[in-house]
């Protein structure tokens, strides 16, 4: 039970709509658990606590977000060539190629999209990108939902 901490989590999330309600919920709870522990002076019961907290909010997290993991990459390039074929190669992905202009800059400048559906090929694109193009600049975001070849099917 997390002891009716969730609805001050859900007003707080209303307040301020920028933090999830999971990290409400696990600032508050964890909160409630480090005053437990000091107040029993019981180190065993707030670890225990501290697990049960995390998997509680791993789970709120899994649940709102969704079961079907993608990242999206944009990757910002001088060697676009380079990273569009090791990306091919070795993830089995493809790779969107914008075109964009500097705003500081004013230069022109090639950005790649990439989109991974498992951990370990995000993991691989962030070494790929390092290895090849040390200078690049990514922008990783959660994706929650992909559809066509690749990802899921596109039914309506």
């Amino acid at each position: 039970s997390t002891g009716g901490t969730d609805l001050i989590a859900l007003m707080l999330n209303r307040v301020i709509p920028s933090i999830p309600v999971s990290k409400c919920l696990s600032m508050i709870d964890g909160t409630v658990v480090i005053l437990a522990g000091i107040a029993n002076k019981n180190f065993e019961t707030g670890i225990y606590s501290a697990i049960a907290l995390y998997i509680i909010v791993k789970m709120i997290d899994t649940i709102t977000s969704g079961f079907d993991y993608a990242k999206a990459f944009f990757i910002i390039t001088e060697k676009k060539d380079i990273l569009q074929e090791a990306i091919i190669r070795d993830l089995s992905r493809g790779a969107t190629i914008l075109d964009a202009k500097g705003g500081y800059t004013n230069q022109d400048k090639n950005v790649m999209l990439v989109v991974v559906n498992q951990k370990k090929q995000e993991v691989a694109l962030k070494k790929m990108v390092k290895e090849l193009d040390e200078k690049s600049f990514i922008i990783v975001t959660d994706v929650y939902e992909v559809l066509g070849k690749g990802f899921k099917s596109i039914d309506v």
